[in-house]
């Protein structure tokens, strides 16, 4: 694979999703088949730059594009350009984006999927989920980033992997089972993404019937003016 090979392959919308009303119908149809081209991506210099694996980075590269250009259709007016990604140290954690430099981090001994979660907290970084000050929908952050990583996968890769087939088992068990020893991550980035997933369709759906969802519920948020995540989801992920 090349940086320059295409990677985006447009995925059928399913009818997973139930009827919406009118308003959410309206901001469904302005956004459900969104341009996905909203300026450059990084040139591929600020790409893993300081890696030592140059097929392993050409590699990566391609999957991420794909994965940026379906996170910004999330966002349009909104989108927060990523200006690098850089391998990072052992003791930085897995990966994470910040708001501030716009820089991704990762570690090296993980591979590009990692990097699809980090890719949609630009998106939800500007969304109506996350107001200042801080309400109880921005606690779903990680769930959504999780939820939108489970989809680019179904969407760019060939085959479903472990990590996504542990959103399925769980999606199937009570909240109880589903939460497992209760502890902070299951609490806050698997269990409600598995909520998440399975909204959006789980296995039968789509990046496009996850991106009718975020839509249907952003038209919700903005008709209330108040939270909408913990009561539409029936969960209360910790702050």
């Amino acid at each position: 694979m090349r940086p320059s090979d295409p990677i985006f392959r447009q995925s059928r919308l399913s009818a997973c999703l139930g009827a919406a009303s009118v308003a959410v119908a309206i901001a469904v149809s302005l956004h459900a088949t969104p341009a996905r081209a909203q300026g450059p991506l990084m040139p591929y210099s600020a790409f893993l730059p300081n890696g030592d694996d140059e097929g392993k980075r050409q590699a990566a590269w391609v999957l991420y594009q794909g994965a940026e250009r379906e996170a910004r259709t999330f966002a349009p007016g909104r989108w927060i350009p990523v200006v690098g990604v850089l391998y990072s140290s052992a003791d930085r954690g897995a990966a994470d984006w910040s708001a501030n430099t716009r820089l991704i981090h990762m570690q090296d001994k993980y591979d590009a999927t990692t990097l699809f979660h980090e890719v949609f907290h630009p998106a939800f970084h500007n969304s109506e989920f996350n107001p200042r000050p801080f309400d109880r929908d921005n606690a779903w952050n990680e769930a959504f980033c999780n939820a939108f990583r489970y989809y680019a996968e179904k969407e760019l890769l060939p085959a479903q992997t472990d990590w996504a087939r542990k959103f399925d088992r769980i999606a199937t068990m009570s909240q109880a089972e589903g939460l497992g020893n209760g502890d902070n991550r299951m609490r806050k980035y698997v269990y409600p993404a598995a909520l998440v997933i399975k909204r959006a369709g789980g296995q039968r759906g789509s990046m496009d019937t996850f991106r009718t969802m975020w839509f249907e519920l952003i038209a919700m948020r903005r008709q209330r003016g108040a939270p909408v995540l913990d009561e539409v989801f029936g969960f209360s992920p910790p702050g």
